[in-house]
């Protein structure tokens, strides 16, 4: 089976309603969001991620 990546868009009112949250608010949502990325992703392209965060973009495809 073919994997499919996936996209996540706010609109302009979103946007300016997080704008106005609170720090704290900020937070917890960024936590949040860390948390479903890291339940909904493979470890495989998490792998890969933090390899490109690395600077080791020259393998991004390669296992280790």
């Amino acid at each position: 089976m073919k994997s499919v990546g996936y996209s996540f868009r706010l609109t302009p009112d979103k946007i300016r309603e997080f704008k106005d949250l609170p720090a704290e608010d900020k937070l917890d949502w960024l936590e949040e969001a860390n948390n479903f990325i890291g339940l909904a992703v493979s470890q495989e392209k998490l792998k890969r991620w933090e390899r490109l965060k690395a600077g080791d973009a020259g393998k991004p495809y390669a296992t280790t």
